[in-house]
Formats: structure tokens, C-alpha cells, sequence
């Protein structure tokens, strides 16, 4: 039998709340904090997942899923990679390719990266389940990248693996203060590193 509706808003709402805490407070929030900012009680939130570690294997499934998505839709919208490069029309693969690492970057994977590393062995993951998912990544950032290739909005040897290891670094959350001292640096940050990316003209 499956989940009943209420069973699976509930769900959602603590995984959307634990998402949303760990980007401001990290990994050490307390699973009484994930369900508060869900309004829901504690006993539901452990009824769905019984310790940190099932919260946040399904936080990384989570992830997986979105990222997965943003690249079929970048896919879908640009066209196979056999398709050949938009010569007719490079502003708009320029400004598609903008738009699936900007999208990418809402996925906060950074601060999921940053939380993965500080946890204690007890509460990640399976180390099978994070292999996983650093494969799954990798291989859609390859099918990213093969589009990216053809549009030449990338180097030929640029890598899945490289491309999402610096995507991470330059999408890594700024403070407050360097928020108010610099507005618009993280959109700068993003596209100065993309237009690094490109091949010689």
C-alpha cells in the first residue's frame, strides 16, 4: 500500500524544512528544529525518518531528483547533442547554458557538499548511497556537458567531474555581510566562471 496524500505533504514539508535549515544553520540542526519549522510534532518527523542519517540519505535522494530534472530540461530545451551547435543562434545557447547553472546553483549543493564532510560516519549516508550519487552526478554533468560541447559554451576537455567540483566552489553561500558590501556577486561569481569555461575564439 502506498503513502497516504497527507503522509507524503508531511514528508515534503520536513524534507523542504530541513533543507531550508541546514543552507542557514548546517548539519548540526536539530531534528526537534526540522520539525518545528515544518509545524509539524517530532513524532511525525520520526515516524518518517528515525534518526539524521534516514534524513539526510533522503535529502540526497532529494537532490539527485532535482538535478536530474534541471538537466532534462536543459537537454530538452537545447536539443540533443547530436543535433549540432545553434550556430544561427549562439546568444541563446549562451544564455540557456546560463540558465541551467543558474539553476543548478538554487540546488545548494555547496552547502549539501559542505554538511556531507562535517558529519559524523554515524549519521551519512551509506557510503554506497554517496558513491551513487557522486556517479549519477557526474554522468549528468557529462550529458550537460556534451550539449555545452557542441554549443561551444565549454573546452572539449573540460570534465563532468571538474565542472561540478568548480561549480560548487564558486556557488558556496556568502555572508551577510559580504551580501550587503557586494550585491549581485554571487550572479558575478557564476557567469565570470562559466565565461572561463568557453574555448578560444
Amino acid at each position: 500500500m502506498g503513502m497516504r496524500s497527507d503522509a507524503r505533504a508531511n514528508r515534503q514539508d520536513l524534507l523542504e524544512a530541513a533543507e531550508a535549515l541546514l543552507n542557514v544553520h548546517g548539519p548540526t540542526v536539530s531534528l526537534r528544529a526540522v520539525a518545528q519549522e515544518a509545524g509539524l510534532g517530532v513524532g511525525t518527523l520520526y515516524r518518517h525518518f528515525h534518526t539524521r542519517r534516514h534524513l539526510l540519505t533522503a535529502l540526497l535522494g532529494r537532490i539527485i531528483e532535482r538535478v536530474d530534472a534541471i538537466v532534462a530540461d536543459y537537454l530538452e530545451e537545447s536539443g540533443r547533442p547530436d543535433d549540432g551547435p545553434v550556430a544561427s543562434d549562439p546568444d541563446r545557447a549562451t544564455a540557456r547554458w546560463h540558465r541551467f547553472a543558474t539553476e543548478l546553483v538554487k540546488v545548494n549543493l555547496s552547502v549539501a557538499a559542505a554538511s556531507l564532510d562535517s558529519l559524523n560516519c554515524k549519521d551519512l549516508p551509506s557510503e554506497e548511497m554517496i558513491e551513487a550519487a557522486e556517479r549519477t552526478l557526474t554522468q549528468r554533468m557529462e550529458d550537460a556537458l556534451a550539449r555545452a560541447r557542441a554549443d561551444r559554451q565549454v573546452s572539449e576537455d573540460l570534465t563532468g567531474e571538474r565542472f561540478f567540483l568548480g561549480l560548487l566552489t564558486v556557488s558556496r553561500p556568502l555572508m551577510s555581510q559580504e551580501r550587503w558590501l557586494l550585491p549581485g556577486q554571487e550572479d558575478w561569481m557564476l557567469r565570470t566562471y562559466l565565461r572561463g569555461l568557453r574555448p578560444p575564439a
